[in-house]
């Protein structure tokens, strides 16, 4: 739990090019401020109980991109405590066991004021903060992060329900584009946002393992109706790549294939076999020893092949290659393309 609240600091962090970030609480009885997390170091308690007199209930963001010019700052001379402090964005993050719990980034650049993107990928990652607090009980002590603390893996899978669908959902970058490899074709509906490739993967993994209807709900009606704007219904199957190395009974593919072919008036068929390799050896980019794709079953008409993510469209191409002499037309569709 306190991995995933320090993760999710320094995932704040990033986002806004800062300094450091900080996730503290208000011992309203003790008097004082206690940090529960941090990224970078960061400045002390006694910085912070200056840096969020106005945060709360009431006012739940509070961004400041020039404390001199802000009346709370106006007789605390915060240079003496935090030299280089010049800028600070502090959210509420609600009232847990009886204190109010902040999150803080310190010196956040002009940039992110004025940024209407960044500004929002942080409402998201407090939104998730807010969830994570309000559904655990929260051991309140100082964790000591060091600076090598982003190295490790976001445990996604500790999120209470929903809250990896909504950073999923809210941070990948739509971009639908018409991609190829070795004449088979695919839609892609979204990409990764580079500079969080990696907690974006592990909510991916996470919601692969764990069955989200939301999520498969969401998503198969995103893609139904991207492939209504350029194809219109005329599809007759609706067909998923085989499941990688997950460790899902049913893959998301199949998941959102079978979703995907109610919303287009087509038949769902798990026809596509592929050849057994070793668990977590599936990724393209990890096994060069992928054997083509057989079709177990009758396939005929206008066939959508249905993935959910697709790195260099190597599983795209041997779904192609298998269904397209079976079909009067075959294309496909992925959620995620690199």
């Amino acid at each position: 739990m306190e991995n995933l609240l320090g993760e999710l600091c320094i995932l704040a962090c990033k986002l806004s090019h800062a300094l450091r970030a900080s996730i503290s609480y208000r011992d309203v009885l003790a008097g004082k401020i206690k940090v529960i997390c941090r990224s970078n170091g960061g400045p002390s308690d006694h910085l912070i109980r200056h840096a969020i007199p106005k945060v709360g209930p009431k006012c739940p963001v509070f961004l400041v991109p020039d404390i001199f010019a802000e009346p709370t700052f106006e007789h605390y001379d915060a240079g003496e405590t935090f030299p280089n402090l010049r800028a600070l964005a502090a959210y509420w993050l609600g009232t847990i066991n009886g204190h109010d719990h902040f999150l803080i980034i310190w010196n956040p650049p002009t940039s992110f004021f004025e940024s209407k993107d960044e500004q929002l990928s942080i409402d998201h990652i407090v939104s998730i903060m807010c969830q994570t607090l309000k559904s655990t009980e929260v051991k309140l002590e100082q964790l000591n992060l060091s600076p090598n603390t982003n190295q490790r893996k976001t445990k996604f899978l500790d999120l209470p329900g929903g809250a990896a669908t909504r950073f999923l959902v809210d941070t990948l970058v739509p971009k639908q584009r018409l991609l190829g490899r070795n004449g088979a074709s695919y839609v892609a509906l979204r990409q990764w946002r580079k500079n969080i490739k990696p907690y974006q993967i592990s909510a991916l993994a996470a919601l692969k393992t764990c069955s989200d209807n939301c999520f498969e709900d969401e998503i198969a009606s995103e893609m139904a109706e991207a492939i209504k704007r350029v194809y219109g219904n005329a599809f007759s199957y609706v067909v998923p790549v085989p499941g990688g190395s997950s460790g899902a009974i049913e893959s998301l593919s199949i998941k959102l294939a079978t979703r995907v072919a109610k919303l287009l008036d087509a038949e769902f068929a798990n026809v596509l076999v592929a050849a057994q390799v070793p668990r977590g050896s599936s990724h393209p980019a990890k096994s060069a020893s992928l054997k083509p794709y057989k079709v177990n079953g009758i396939i005929k008409g206008n066939v959508l092949i249905i993935d959910d993510v697709a790195t260099s469209g190597k599983h795209i191409e041997f779904a192609t290659n298998a269904i397209r002499p079976l079909s009067t037309f075959c294309t496909s569709a992925v959620w995620i393309a690199s």
